[in-house]
């Protein structure tokens, strides 16, 4: 009985430590004081994302703020005409759902997973009520919020005045900067050109020149990068603005 007790109680404490955020999720937890981490770390529920997984939708509660540590969002607008388009993307440098924060209850853009993976998420209400009363708190999140904002214009800009391919090449040096595995991502060209606003025939043209140049491969479902020096001598400078903005 007290090598199952003993068991169970290692189970536990495994299953803690493989989730606990201090140690290996969001980057924001880093830079919070301890007493703050510890009011946050009984708030804290983990969850998983699935790929294509709408977080939230246009006009949507915003119920919970979410915290990416494996998993990448999308916040994209949609247009009048259907389609949507790429405002930023977050991974475990960032948070989902800072408007609740400023009081702002509903989403105004959908939220998209592109990587599937883990996520921690606190009560809106519970996380905007820290960000009243906790100055530290409130200073990592509009500091947040600040690059969230640089990197939303700097792709408007991007959008409006650099090719298609500055653009692909662009997002997916943004996407490999967000996960483990830096030569590969787990993304079909068919949500990739929903996010850049295009069509997907479009993009196969675009993706076909890069596969010409040696920079990339890919199959379905998937996208290798195999020179990611030439790829980024691709990209237009929005790319350096924003992993700079963000370093």
């Amino acid at each position: 009985h007290l090598s199952i007790r003993r068991q169970r109680q290692m189970c536990i404490r495994d299953s803690y430590d493989a989730n606990k955020p201090m140690k290996q999720g969001n980057l924001l937890f880093d830079r919070l004081p301890m007493d703050a981490w510890e009011a946050w770390s009984k708030e804290i529920e983990h969850v998983q994302l699935q790929l294509g997984q709408v977080v939230f939708d246009i006009g949507a509660p915003i119920t919970h703020v979410y915290f990416p540590s494996t998993s990448i969002i999308s916040m994209t607008h949609l247009l009048l005409e259907g389609e949507s388009i790429e405002v930023a993307m977050i991974g475990a440098e960032g948070v989902l759902g800072m408007s609740a924060l400023m009081g702002d209850t509903k989403s105004s853009v959908r939220s998209l997973v592109l990587n599937a993976g883990g996520a921690y998420r606190l009560p809106a209400s519970w996380i905007k009520r820290e960000f009243e009363h906790s100055s530290a708190v409130m200073q990592i999140m509009l500091r947040f919020s600040q690059t969230l904002m640089m990197q939303v214009s700097q792709i408007a800009a991007c959008n409006n005045h650099h090719s298609l391919e500055q653009r692909l090449s662009r997002w997916l040096m943004l996407y490999a900067d967000r996960v483990k595995d830096k030569q590969h991502i787990m993304c079909t060209q068919e949500l990739i050109a929903q996010t850049l606003g295009v069509r997907r025939e479009r993009l196969a043209k675009v993706a076909n020149t890069l596969k010409k140049q040696g920079l990339i491969d890919y199959s379905r479902g998937a996208i290798s990068l195999i020179n990611k020096e030439g790829l980024e001598q691709c990209t237009c400078e929005c790319y350096e603005a924003i992993k700079r903005s963000y370093d």
